[in-house]
């Protein structure tokens, strides 16, 4: 028995290396160049502009942008003023004006450890100085006071220490 077998048509190997850069160029300059047309140069090279602009009046209306010739006057902006006063406050209470009730008062103070005081307690336990671990409590650069008050509650400012 024999059977028939068909080769279909082959293609060449694949070569084994790409080209070098000496036969690459080599090839590039041995390319042929087409000629290089110049730029028309002249009036007829320059696009030309739409129609040309006439002094006659056009067919078509302009378009109106406002449908009513007589509108009503815009609502004035409503502008408020703000005028921040700039207290000097103290650690003591201070002689002055509320900025809310407009009250002349003497301002209630109430301090508070700042928490840096807290964690220089904690180092000088730390460090084994347990008997000087209050000193930071008792220092008043490590205290804000706050002052309010007295008549309205109403919070003022803080004195950082």
């Amino acid at each position: 028995m024999e059977k028939n077998v068909v080769f279909a048509p082959s293609a060449p190997p694949p070569p084994s290396a790409p080209p070098s850069y000496e036969e690459a160029v080599g090839n590039a300059s041995r390319m042929p160049v087409p000629p290089i047309t110049p730029y028309p140069v002249g009036p007829s090279s320059m696009p030309t502009p739409g129609p040309p602009l006439t002094s006659e009046p056009t067919s078509q209306p302009l378009p109106h942008y406002n449908a009513n010739p007589n509108p009503a006057p815009a609502p004035a902006p409503d502008v408020r003023m703000t005028y921040s006063v700039i207290y000097e406050l103290s650690p003591n209470p201070v002689k002055m004006t509320c900025p809310t009730c407009h009250a002349s008062i003497k301002t209630t103070t109430i301090q508070d450890h700042k928490p840096s005081a807290h964690l220089c307690c904690i180092v000088l336990c730390l460090l084994g100085c347990c008997l000087c671990s209050c000193l930071p409590y008792c220092i008043s650069s490590f205290m804000n006071v706050h002052h309010f008050c007295p008549k309205c509650k109403n919070y003022i400012g803080t004195c950082k220490g």
